[in-house]
Protein backbone atom coordinates (compact mmCIF):
# COMPACT_ATOMS: atom_id res chain seq x y z
CA UNK A 1 0.00 0.00 0.00
CA UNK A 2 1.34 3.53 -1.18
CA UNK A 3 -0.20 5.68 1.45
CA UNK A 4 -1.67 4.42 4.97
CA UNK A 5 -4.93 3.73 5.11
CA UNK A 6 -8.23 5.47 7.94
CA UNK A 7 -8.52 3.66 11.01
CA UNK A 8 -11.88 1.94 11.52
CA UNK A 9 -11.18 2.67 15.69
CA UNK A 10 -14.34 4.42 15.41
CA UNK A 11 -16.30 1.92 13.98
CA UNK A 12 -18.44 -1.29 15.09
CA UNK A 13 -19.58 -2.41 12.11
CA UNK A 14 -17.54 -2.36 8.54
CA UNK A 15 -17.90 -3.93 5.42
CA UNK A 16 -15.13 -4.94 4.23
CA UNK A 17 -15.30 -5.35 -0.31
CA UNK A 18 -12.86 -6.85 -2.40
CA UNK A 19 -12.66 -8.98 -5.46
CA UNK A 20 -11.79 -12.54 -5.39
CA UNK A 21 -8.72 -13.66 -6.79
CA UNK A 22 -7.88 -17.37 -6.69
CA UNK A 23 -10.58 -18.13 -4.62
CA UNK A 24 -9.32 -15.43 -1.44
CA UNK A 25 -9.28 -12.07 -0.96
CA UNK A 26 -6.28 -10.06 -2.55
CA UNK A 27 -3.37 -10.31 -0.25
CA UNK A 28 -3.74 -6.12 0.11
CA UNK A 29 -6.95 -6.53 2.23
CA UNK A 30 -5.47 -8.76 4.48
CA UNK A 31 -2.22 -6.44 4.91
CA UNK A 32 -4.96 -3.51 5.47
CA UNK A 33 -7.14 -5.99 8.36
CA UNK A 34 -3.28 -6.66 9.94
CA UNK A 35 -2.96 -2.96 10.94
CA UNK A 36 -6.17 -2.89 12.63
CA UNK A 37 -7.50 -3.64 15.72
CA UNK A 38 -10.31 -5.99 15.22
CA UNK A 39 -11.11 -7.41 18.69
CA UNK A 40 -15.02 -6.84 19.46
CA UNK A 41 -15.31 -5.22 15.54
CA UNK A 42 -18.33 -7.29 13.31
CA UNK A 43 -16.97 -7.22 9.79
CA UNK A 44 -19.33 -8.35 7.00
CA UNK A 45 -17.37 -9.27 3.44
CA UNK A 46 -18.50 -8.42 0.32
CA UNK A 47 -17.35 -9.51 -3.16
CA UNK A 48 -17.60 -9.73 -6.66
CA UNK A 49 -16.30 -12.13 -8.69
CA UNK A 50 -16.88 -13.77 -12.30
CA UNK A 51 -18.02 -17.23 -10.90
CA UNK A 52 -16.44 -17.88 -7.33
CA UNK A 53 -18.77 -17.76 -4.53
CA UNK A 54 -17.67 -16.05 -1.63
CA UNK A 55 -17.70 -18.61 0.93
CA UNK A 56 -13.56 -19.79 1.27
CA UNK A 57 -12.48 -16.27 1.00
CA UNK A 58 -14.88 -15.89 4.01
CA UNK A 59 -13.77 -18.93 5.55
CA UNK A 60 -9.88 -17.41 5.23
CA UNK A 61 -10.57 -14.09 6.93
CA UNK A 62 -12.64 -15.63 9.74
CA UNK A 63 -9.51 -17.91 10.15
CA UNK A 64 -7.25 -15.37 10.32
CA UNK A 65 -8.65 -12.76 12.27
CA UNK A 66 -10.84 -14.74 14.81
CA UNK A 67 -10.79 -11.63 17.32
CA UNK A 68 -13.68 -9.89 15.11
CA UNK A 69 -17.55 -11.35 14.71
CA UNK A 70 -18.29 -11.95 10.78
CA UNK A 71 -21.55 -11.66 9.62
CA UNK A 72 -22.43 -13.62 6.56
CA UNK A 73 -20.97 -12.22 3.11
CA UNK A 74 -22.03 -11.87 0.00
CA UNK A 75 -20.86 -11.99 -3.69
CA UNK A 76 -22.63 -8.98 -5.24
CA UNK A 77 -22.56 -9.79 -8.96
CA UNK A 78 -25.73 -9.21 -10.86
CA UNK A 79 -27.59 -9.24 -7.32
CA UNK A 80 -30.98 -7.79 -7.43
CA UNK A 81 -32.18 -5.02 -5.48
CA UNK A 82 -34.35 -6.85 -3.18
CA UNK A 83 -31.45 -9.56 -2.62
CA UNK A 84 -29.34 -6.81 -1.48
CA UNK A 85 -31.98 -5.40 0.83
CA UNK A 86 -33.26 -9.09 1.96
CA UNK A 87 -29.62 -9.61 2.93
CA UNK A 88 -29.01 -6.22 4.21
CA UNK A 89 -32.18 -6.99 6.68
CA UNK A 90 -31.21 -10.96 7.88
CA UNK A 91 -27.65 -9.03 9.19
CA UNK A 92 -29.35 -7.89 12.02
CA UNK A 93 -27.27 -5.03 12.60
CA UNK A 94 -29.54 -2.42 14.32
Amino acid sequence: MAASLPSIKDYDVVFVGYPIWAGVAPRVVLSYLDSQKLEGKTLIPFATSGMTPIDKSQEELERTYPEAVWKQGMRLNDVADSTLMRWRSDLELN
